[in-house]
């Protein structure tokens, strides 16, 4: 391989789940390295799997046979066949409110070039390079409106963790916010592999130069990224300690569980390249 695993870490969102229950895939080739997220879902499930896991495989799956040379076009445009190929196939239990779907960082050896589908992130000469979703920043912005007037009005912090009032208010913005996803005008358009084609303006590349010698790739789970992951880690916790409702300067839809455990799954992973 043209490059060396210098730190490779991926977890599910809560404490007592393994890493086979959770959404995140970190899927490596001779010549391509991801970081797929599928999309949480709360409901059905895909020849057992949870829809954004079975996404998130069928798009890791497909990687192994991808030209190297592939350019990021023509690469998720095939992604995004196999993936619809696998759904075709597959066995569905219950009922999907939300269509499959995972976004990824991918890292291509041939091309020296990160590609960036939806909003996992990466880390290059201390740049940091995210697309954020705008349905997902415009929940958010409600949200830290609502639970902030709330802690205004009396309410506790153990409160809000223990049953988000947010979330009955925004569940039907997330089950149509698939509307946006690939669609090729609406100023809330976003991309994503779910099956249809995804508009070039949705695809990010971002050149690694020669002079490059480590890289991160990561999913959102990590609301700072850092160089390393133990300093990556330490900026998750810290964020708990001092924020764990997620409605400060590091905003998000989701609070940190009382239980234990992160808001969301997480995946990291650091490259040398050779």
């Amino acid at each position: 391989m043209a490059y060396e695993v210098l730190e490779a870490y991926c977890i599910p969102k809560k404490s007592n789940e393994t890493t086979q229950s959770g959404d995140d895939v970190l899927h490596l080739t001779p010549h391509f390295a991801a970081v797929i997220d599928g999309a949480g879902s709360w409901s059905g499930r895909l020849d057992g799997l949870t829809s954004g896991r079975f996404a998130a495989l069928a798009v890791a799956k497909a990687l192994e046979s991808l030209a190297p040379t592939a350019t990021l076009p023509e690469a998720a445009a095939q992604l995004g066949q196999a993936l619809a190929q696998a759904l075709a196939g597959a066995k569905l239990e219950g009922e999907l409110l939300r269509p499959p779907t995972c976004v990824a960082a991918i890292y291509s050896v041939a091309r020296r070039e990160i590609w960036l589908v939806g909003d996992c992130q990466a880390l290059v000469l201390g740049r940091h390079h995210q697309t954020n979703l705008p349905t997902d920043e415009r929940a958010t912005a409600f949200r830290q409106a609502l639970l902030r007037a709330l802690l205004l009005a009396g309410r506790t912090t153990a409160d809000l963790q223990s049953a988000d009032p947010s979330w009955h208010l925004l569940r039907p913005l997330f089950e149509a916010a698939p509307a946006y996803q690939n669609h090729p005008t609406d100023p809330l358009g976003y991309g994503a592999f779910d099956g249809r084609p995804i508009p070039e303006q949705h695809l990010q590349v971002i050149p690694v130069g020669q002079d490059v010698q480590e890289i991160v790739l990561a999913s959102d789970g990590y609301p700072v990224l850092c160089p390393t992951l133990e300093a990556s880690e330490a900026a998750l916790w810290a964020l708990a300690e001092r924020d764990p409702l997620m409605i400060g300067d590091y905003a998000g839809c989701r609070a940190f569980p009382l239980s234990g455990g992160s808001f969301d799954d997480r995946t990291y992973l650091r490259l040398r390249l050779t």
